[in-house]
């Protein structure tokens, strides 16, 4: 029988020198792991630790073949748009900035809803998020193609389509990282690929179409094919929180650091990972006396077995087949999260029947690795937590510590946050949590995060311009409509290859993916810059090759450069930023593009501002290692 570690007693000293005693039930912390691994891992007895552990394989699978197909929706009407600009010009009388609009607010609620999205994905899964997404998005391309005015089209494509479309992506990035953790960068791969097939597939389909048919027909075909993801999205079934046995030992130099007093108890920084809760040391701050607490109650077979004065509820509060949830209705009537009277009529926190727990626990977005898209292999934190206990390979010690690294990257439930989840709807803890981690701008304060924000949005100021605008500026310039209508093709298939070829290139030891970034987008923003030179057929596919290969490194590469720049914890806080910038972002720089090209009347002034804004952008991660390395010498004084 091995050892079953028991949690300790914790002190947080009050006001004045007071104490407040707190501590958690005495769980053991070795559970059996799933049915299949039960002889593996003895059990001691039936208290332990639910925590989500990510497949790797068997119906992920599936979930793969879906996101793919998600991301080739989503994805490819962002990269297709351009075809509909002459037409829908034409049909309205107006200039091509105002269609060029359109496209903007498209691609900026694109981004701009990300971290939105998270959050409703935290609370209710990315199954019926994805659900909901694909409607809005179908809803969005019938409605517009009934439109009568361009005004009202911003309004079905750009803001409503936008959020549908990126809801769709967004769910699908969460769900095969949530599926996936040694096989992730194979997974997440094969899925992004979607997105460069879609550049290729989709500009010849919906081309024919607008030949043949107009595009208000179009966009009805492209409803009924977000529809179709209707389907994909039922296949982003919800895992299960497992019963894990998994023994901690007890590691005096590991410790609970609460940053609460710098971000909030609502961030994910000031909530403990579950190996950080049932390890054996608990290390508040010095000033732990200004940490606010507040009284919550551990539940164990449907008594309320201890009050402690703590926010830290271990997220693995084992809840058994005999264990029976309850919760005591409050008796003022006042909502505790928006603190207003009467939240029936007046608050938008509608009470909620009792749900299974699990679900509660089962957070994709307390996980500080779910939008890390490459090899977790180089990760310090799993080679940390997977590295083996005795020299002898042992299959055992192998599970053993993908475990210890689920539950390292893993943040904790608290136990308000499952009784608010069955009363509470829109203010629940799982959602103002997710926003207030994604939208944490104190990190641009760091140095190196500001100028990675800054190329990443001079990135998307220039990155939808010459998949908007090049097969109208080789007609422009005398290329045949039946050719120029293949260079945004050429960019899809060579996305796809450039995806794929990022991937292999930074998954060999020694190779600086941040080195490997910026000379990609000053490639590409160069070529970008220079594709006017000449109008010959070859050189314009050979910039439509440069551009879609070089410009694909950038989504590919950006998780593992933040990663590589601050920290795991920060990844979450910092796509969301960046989410919110990019945005704001590709509505300025398609907008620019735009006016460049009615006021100059060609195209040229169009491509130098995209280009020169990629070039620039390039040009700031080029020190930012450096940059890095000083902060953290400075930090480490």
């Amino acid at each position: 029988m091995s050892k079953v570690h028991v949690l300790t007693v914790y002190k947080i000293m009050g006001p004045h020198g007071s104490t407040a005693t707190g501590r958690y039930n005495s769980l053991a912390s070795t559970i059996q792991l799933a049915e299949e691994q039960i002889q593996e891992y003895p059990c001691c007895d039936e208290s332990g630790v639910y925590i989500v552990i990510p497949p790797d394989g068997g119906w992920g699978w599936v979930v793969v073949t879906a996101a793919f197909f998600s991301f080739l929706i989503s994805d490819g009407i962002l990269y297709t748009f351009g075809i509909f600009i002459n037409d829908m010009s034409e049909y309205f009388q107006c200039l091509k900035s105002e269609v060029v609009l359109i496209g903007a607010i498209t691609s900026s609620m694109f981004c701009f809803t990300g971290p939105f999205t998270a959050a409703l994905v935290n609370k209710f899964g990315y199954k019926r998020i994805a659900v909901l997404g694909s409607i809005i998005a179908s809803i969005s391309c019938f409605l517009t193609a009934e439109s009568p005015s361009l005004p009202l089209i911003y309004l079905t494509t750009g803001l409503l389509g936008g959020t549908g479309f990126g809801m769709m992506y967004l769910t699908a990035v969460i769900a095969v990282g949530f599926y996936f953790e040694k096989w992730r960068a194979l997974a997440t791969s094969m899925a992004m690929c979607g997105a460069g097939v879609g550049g290729f597939a989709l500009p010849m389909l919906l081309g024919i179409m607008i030949e043949k048919s107009g595009w208000r027909y179009t966009y009805q075909i492209v409803g009924f094919m977000s529809m179709l993801c209707i389907v994909c999205a039922f296949t982003f079934k919800p895992i299960k929180p497992t019963k894990v046995c998994v023994d901690i030992a007890e590691d005096n130099n590991l410790s609970v650091i609460l940053e609460e007093g710098m971000h909030g108890r609502s961030h994910n920084l000031a909530h403990p990972t579950l190996y950080q809760v049932r390890s054996r040391i608990h290390a508040y701050p010095d000033d732990s006396s200004n940490i606010t607490t507040s009284t919550v109650t551990i539940l164990n077979k449907g008594k309320f077995d201890e009050e402690i004065t703590s926010e830290m509820i271990v997220g693995g509060t084992s809840y058994g087949s005999n264990t029976n949830i309850a919760y005591e209705e409050p008796s003022s009537k006042i909502c505790p999260t928006c603190i207003v009277n009467n939240p029936i009529t007046r608050c938008l926190c509608k009470p909620k029947p009792i749900a299974n727990p699990l679900e509660t626990i089962a957070r994709p977005m307390y996980r500080d690795d779910i939008f890390y898209c490459a090899s977790l292999a180089f990760l310090p934190e799993y080679q940390k937590y997977t590295a083996p206990e005795t020299p002898t390979p042992n299959p055992t010690n192998t599970k053993r510590s993908t475990v210890r690294y689920s539950m390292a990257v893993t943040r904790a439930v608290t136990q308000r946050e499952i009784t608010e989840s069955r009363r509470y709807v829109l203010c629940s803890e799982s959602i103002k949590r997710t926003l207030a981690t994604m939208l944490d701008f104190k990190l641009l304060k760091t140095v190196s995060f500001a100028l990675l924000t800054a190329n990443s949005v001079l990135t998307s100021m220039g990155y939808y311009t010459p998949y908007t605008f090049i097969q109208h500026r080789s007609e422009q310039n005398g290329i045949s409509k039946d050719i120029a209508f293949w260079f945004v093709p050429t960019m899809g298939v060579a996305n796809t290859i450039g995806r794929i070829s990022c991937g292999i290139i930074t998954s060999f030891p020694g190779i600086s993916t941040v080195r490997v970034m910026y000379i990609s987008l000053f490639a590409g923003g160069l070529a970008t810059t220079v594709s006017d030179v000449s109008f010959e057929v070859w050189a314009q596919f050979l910039y439509s090759v440069v551009y879609g290969f070089t410009l694909a490194c950038s989504s590919v590469l950006r998780s593992i450069v933040i990663v590589d720049l601050l920290s795991l914890d920060k990844l979450t806080n910092a796509i969301g930023i960046l989410l919110m910038f990019q945005g704001m972002a590709s509505l300025i720089g398609m907008y620019i593009a735009g006016l460049l090209r009615d006021t100059s009347g060609d195209y040229q002034m169009s491509f130098y501002f995209a280009g020169g804004c990629v070039l620039v952008g390039s040009l700031l991660l080029v020190p930012i290692k450096k940059v890095a390395e000083w902060e953290n010498r400075k930090l480490n004084r």
